[in-house]
């Protein structure tokens, strides 16, 4: 095989594992996203622009609809544990308990393809010792209706927040107790 021949199987390898876009389309607060046999309606229910500390990565979470399935903490809420005593960040397997019951399940829902990058390294950081974390601007959203093929489907409303995610940023890669309570103002 020559160079080409390998330059183009390359080619085709990265373009058969990347996942076309789910096309969205807004009217006032009115969301319709539709990804393969998927169509989902939702409506915006409030903007979002807040930072998270990263606790999980739900790998078997797959609804046809959102990006990524994760379970965090807001970040103020994350420096009142540390306020309150409680260093999870030291261990994180008996750190789960601790953070448990101020945890919130999320589905992210991308516009654009920029932000899969970003989800990627940061479940990767996830899957390691440390709690990344993110910044996630767009909005939330309340699903009204969800079909595959035109038949009826289920997609996880509560207790999930779903939020139309217009930009993640990795804030940090290792968020440390010291972080916390500078960032919380403590």
């Amino acid at each position: 095989m020559n160079n080409y021949s390998y330059l183009l199987f390359a080619l085709m390898c990265n373009l058969a594992c990347m996942a076309p876009m789910a096309h969205i389309s807004e009217d006032g607060n009115r969301i319709t996203i539709a990804d393969g046999g998927y169509e989902l309606t939702a409506y915006a229910v409030a903007e979002v622009d807040q930072s998270y500390l990263l606790t999980a990565w739900d790998a078997s979470e797959d609804d046809g609809f959102s990006d990524a399935a994760i379970t965090c903490i807001p970040l103020d809420r994350a420096g009142a544990l540390q306020v309150q005593g409680r260093d999870f960040t030291q261990d994180k397997k008996h750190g789960k308990h601790e953070i448990s019951k101020d945890a919130m399940d999320i589905r992210l829902i991308m516009t654009n393809g920029s932000c899969k990058k970003v989800l990627k390294k940061m479940q990767g950081l996830c899957l390691g010792p440390d709690y990344p974390v993110l910044r996630v601007v767009g909005r939330e959203v309340q699903i009204g209706r969800a079909t595959y093929r035109n038949m009826p489907t289920r997609f996880g409303n509560p207790p999930a927040t779903v939020i139309l995610a217009d930009t993640i940023e990795l804030a940090q890669a290792r968020y440390t107790p010291t972080e916390i309570a500078l960032q919380s103002g403590h």
